[in-house]
């Protein structure tokens, strides 16, 4: 009873140099089924819930992925077939029977990507250990919230043998983006790189941190340790990262996977003036026939961050939001893209910014947050050439 969708056949246009980017979508369980039926109509959570309209608007998010973002690929059919069973009764983390087929189904779509075909086998083995416990945090939350003991999901330990599993070298590896769905105690990635049979290393973080094992990847692999992976997976549910606006944190990994811009490797370094608008500007000047990418230098750590959507006990302060974004628009395209970060000291992201591939006819980038972040002509933005296109 349930629809059957084809993964979306969007590809990159074309990846020159070995790099890739790829975007799975997991559905939530409200797309699955339509369990209003066993929900009063004035139930104030869920009795107001339209199925169809539910899965109209997931189709239309899935059709509406812009042609320059990420290769996507689309796991609804995969999990609807499992109906009731894909997700764990006392939370909102797929059941482990769901884990391993969409790692297995994952594998085999990556496997056919150019980038992982040229990467070299490793003789990975997969073994099955003790049972544990998963979703730990939602057991102890009924019983602090609500005093109820509640039985938690039993699953098993996976681990793989056989190569290393970390700490591989520049353009070697896969890395995964994930979140709780993805940790080391459900087993996601043991099956991924068992099947996949390639270097896989999870860049993982639980507890809806929408953006920061990206920033992870970007910083500590990309930049400070100097080894981006040949191909990244990010794994996210529907709610995060969507493209109802054109979010800049997937353009921005796209134009991080080029490598860090240094002022040494730049063709062009650009100072921000300031316009009578009260926004600043960098004015790109004309380049070369190509693709570029801009990452700009701050003198300070950027106010904004991602905050955690799990809940937290303490009291938020008044006109707190969720999410704080910057914002910047390329003027030349006329698209505007906003950003966020994850303000820790130690994250020397919050002091970087990438911009998303442009071409080389003089673009105009506008600063469109000046009151809150406000930059001036030590905020320099470096250009380099961008060696692959989306």
């Amino acid at each position: 009873a349930f629809n059957e969708y084809k993964t979306s056949t969007k590809r990159p246009k074309s990846i020159r140099q070995g790099v890739d980017y790829n975007v799975a979508i997991m559905p939530q369980r409200g797309l699955l089924y339509d369990f209003s039926r066993f929900v009063p109509a004035d139930n104030p959570w869920m009795g107001g819930y339209d199925y169809g309209r539910a899965v109209t608007s997931y189709r239309a998010f899935i059709n509406a992925w812009p042609s320059d973002g990420p290769r996507l690929f689309d796991l609804y059919g995969l999990v609807a077939k499992k109906s009731y069973n894909a997700f764990n009764p006392i939370d909102h983390h797929w059941t482990q029977e769901t884990l391993i087929s969409v790692a297995k189904y994952l594998a085999t779509r990556l496997a056919a990507t150019p980038v992982v075909t040229a990467l070299p086998r490793r003789p990975y083995q997969i073994f099955e250990g003790r049972s544990n416990i998963q979703g730990l945090s939602y057991t102890r939350m009924f019983l602090r919230e609500c005093g109820v003991r509640q039985r938690g999901i039993r699953g098993i330990e996976y681990r793989t043998i056989g190569a290393p599993i970390e700490g591989f070298e520049a353009g070697t590896y896969v890395s995964v983006i994930g979140n709780s769905n993805t940790d080391s105690v459900r087993g996601f990635t043991e099956w991924l790189r068992f099947e996949l049979g390639k270097a896989v290393e999870l860049d993982n973080e639980n507890g809806h941190n929408l953006h920061w094992a990206m920033f992870t990847l970007l910083h500590d692999q990309m930049n400070v340790q100097d080894r981006p992976p040949a191909s990244v997976l990010q794994i996210l549910n529907t709610w995060e990262l969507g493209f109802s606006q054109v979010h800049g944190s997937h353009y921005e990994l796209i134009a991080a996977l080029n490598g860090q811009c240094t002022e040494a490797k730049a063709v062009a370094v650009v100072e921000a003036k300031q316009t009578t608008s009260g926004t600043a500007i960098w004015r790109v000047p004309a380049l070369p026939p190509g693709q570029y990418y801009g990452q700009i230098q701050f003198s300070r750590a950027l106010n904004a961050e991602d905050h955690r959507l799990m809940v937290d006990d303490t009291v938020q302060p008044a006109g707190h939001r969720p999410y704080e974004y910057v914002y910047a628009r390329n003027l030349t395209k006329g698209r505007l893209y906003q950003f966020t970060r994850k303000n820790e000291t130690r994250i020397g992201m919050s002091k970087t910014l990438y911009l998303p591939l442009f071409t080389s006819n003089g673009d105009v980038w506008e600063w469109r947050d000046q009151n809150r972040n406000p930059v001036d002509e030590r905020d320099k933005m470096f250009v380099c050439r961008a060696a692959f296109s989306l």
